[in-house]
């Protein structure tokens, strides 16, 4: 079968690093180096990532899912979607005190 250039490929399930359930939207919030061999990246749930993102990791998060999320894609009424909503609202939670790029919250 044809791949077509408009298809985004979907992430893979993997589980989130604190509350240990299988998510279908993997946010990468780390990575585990090893001296030997390959390491690996370490992933939350959406509702989850802000305990391992600063501000900046929170906002990259948003958009790259916003890319790849249809709902969210081309939209300037705010999020798209559920994931997206939870995402920026970690962004905004996590105050004008914190690093990173985006809008500040109010």
């Amino acid at each position: 079968m044809p791949h077509r250039a408009t298809e985004v490929p979907s992430a893979a399930r993997r589980m989130c690093a604190h509350c240990k359930q299988m998510t279908d939207t993997p946010i990468p919030v780390g990575a585990v180096h090893q001296n030997s061999g390959p390491g690996w990246t370490v992933y939350a749930c959406p509702e989850d990532a802000a305990r391992y993102l600063d501000r900046a990791g929170l906002w990259t998060a948003l958009m790259d899912h916003a890319l790849r999320c249809g709902p969210c894609r081309g939209t300037t009424d705010g999020p798209g979607c559920a994931i997206a909503r939870t995402l920026h609202d970690a962004h905004r939670a996590a105050g004008k005190d914190s690093p990173g790029p985006g809008p500040a919250a109010s």
